[in-house]
């Protein structure tokens, strides 16, 4: 990846400073073997990071609402001794 970025013609647009590294796969859910119109491949794209973000902010509230259960039986609990 790097070797190719490297290459005169990408490099012109390349500003290094400004990139962000990812450090794990990104995988697309679309299939490689069909071909699609542009529209068709922005929205299926725009639709799978859409649903990724629903799941990611369903994680995070079902993590919030536990610890705060938690919390409240840790406050009940010594309220009540």
């Amino acid at each position: 990846m790097e070797q190719a970025l490297q290459h005169p013609y990408v490099s012109q647009f390349r500003c290094s400073d400004e990139e962000i590294v990812c450090d794990k796969v990104i995988t697309i859910t679309i299939n490689d073997n069909k071909k699609f119109d542009i529209a068709k491949y922005r929205n299926a794209l725009y639709e799978d990071i859409a649903k990724r973000k629903r799941e990611q902010r369903k994680k995070l509230q079902q993590k919030y609402y536990a610890e705060m259960k938690q919390r409240n039986q840790l406050k009940e609990k010594q309220m009540n001794h």
